[in-house]
């Protein structure tokens, strides 16, 4: 299970990186109507806060930790 918390984070890293859907989904529900609204006439996802892209890897990177925590409790079992 651990094993496939960290590989499957991996792969959608992956797939964020060559195309930017889960990242942008996840932004679009983390913002909502804020998502892609015009910050100092410049349109774009600023205006949630942080870059979409950020909300993304910040949520792999906890499931990379739980995977890792995982993985250390059974192998002191």
């Amino acid at each position: 299970m651990a094993i496939a918390l960290i590989a499957g984070a991996m792969l959608a890293g992956l797939v964020n990186r060559l195309t930017h859907i889960p990242s942008t989904a996840l932004a679009r529900l983390w913002c909502g109507e804020r998502y892609m609204r015009a910050v100092d006439g410049i349109v774009g996802d600023v205006s949630c806060g942080f870059d979409a892209d950020m909300f993304f890897v910040v949520a792999l990177m906890g499931v990379i930790l739980l995977g890792v925590l995982l993985l250390i409790a059974s192998q002191n079992r």
